[in-house]
């Protein structure tokens, strides 16, 4: 809800919070690319789902996200 409300910076800490507490999640990378994605980074987003998808080969969303984002990248 925060990222939606454009509320990006807040978002991030939050995110920053969490990761701290479970430093390996694959779920929490995959969100992370989803807010550069929303903040119009696809660099980093492509970065944080690879991130993701070496953290946990079966994050279908990560993949399927990693798939579109370097199909389209020139």
């Amino acid at each position: 809800r925060t990222a939606r409300a454009g509320k990006y910076d807040a978002a991030f800490a939050i995110l920053k919070l969490t990761e701290e507490q479970f430093p390996g999640s694959s779920n929490l990378s995959t969100f992370r690319g989803n807010l550069n994605l929303m903040q119009g980074d696809t660099a980093a987003a492509i970065a944080s789902f690879r991130e993701a998808v070496q953290r946990d080969s079966a994050n279908g969303e990560a993949r399927n996200r990693l798939r579109q984002l370097t199909r389209s990248s020139p």
